[in-house]
């Protein structure tokens, strides 16, 4: 998980100032989660729930009064509809071995060979926020800067 060194001091302080003020902020914030939205949406594998998942209102979820942003599989709801998702986002390693015992039905079979391949990872999480990086960086920087230079004038 990555973190901003002294996010949680400057969202203090940006909470104790005048709403209307830190308006700007807070939709820049949300402007940014959209559009990693979008791009995880465009990134997800087709024909699968997990874009129904993510396009969900509640993937994007606001905390700390709209001063913290998250976005991603949620709730216990999207995590049982695309319990999935990770093997998705990482992929697996697969399986070439003699079948484990339980796997084999109920009476006592000859062990079998079971070959499962692997799945290739599908970066659609980490390639949304990749592309989106940057330009969220400026987006959040330039409001948190207009915020902060109305808040030192008295305006608000």
């Amino acid at each position: 998980m990555s973190r901003v060194r002294g996010a949680t001091r400057l969202r203090r302080k940006l909470q104790r100032i005048d709403p209307e003020v830190t308006k700007e902020i807070k939709d820049s914030l949300r402007q940014g989660a959209l559009a990693m939205q979008r791009t995880a949406i465009d990134l997800a594998p087709p024909f699968t729930r997990l874009r129904r998942v993510l396009a969900e209102q509640r993937a994007i979820g606001r905390k700390s009064g709209g001063f913290k942003v998250e976005f991603g599989i949620r709730t216990k709801r999207q995590k049982r509809d695309a319990f999935y998702a990770h093997w998705w986002e990482f992929g697996t390693k697969g399986f070439n071995g003699i079948a484990p015992k339980h796997a084999r039905g109920r009476k006592k079979k000859k062990p079998y060979r079971l070959v499962i391949p692997p799945i290739q990872p599908w970066h659609f999480m980490t390639g949304a926020l990749e592309i989106n990086r940057r330009p969220f960086r400026r987006l959040r920087e330039r409001a948190i800067n207009r915020a902060l230079r109305r808040a030192a004038r008295g305006i608000g």
